[in-house]
């Protein structure tokens, strides 16, 4: 996984930023399936405030773990 500031980049296309985003989750994902396998957790709970920060921590979770897993 390579992450580079693409501030300085002036050619930087639509496909490229989605190219970008999604190995940004799918890295973001992995960790996250990881930590939990390596830790024993089948489950999750997490708390949500209602704020962007929580929601896209609840949205990663559901996607490595599968919705039956995380609750929220």
């Amino acid at each position: 996984l390579i992450i580079w500031n693409i501030k300085n980049r002036i050619d930087v296309t639509v496909s490229s930023e989605l190219k970008l985003e999604d190995e940004l989750i799918s890295a973001l994902c992995l960790g996250i399936s990881d930590y939990c396998r390596k830790l024993g957790f089948n489950k999750v709970v997490i708390g949500l405030s209602g704020g962007i920060d929580s929601s896209v921590v609840a949205s990663l979770a559901t996607l490595a773990l599968g919705k039956e897993n995380v609750l929220g």
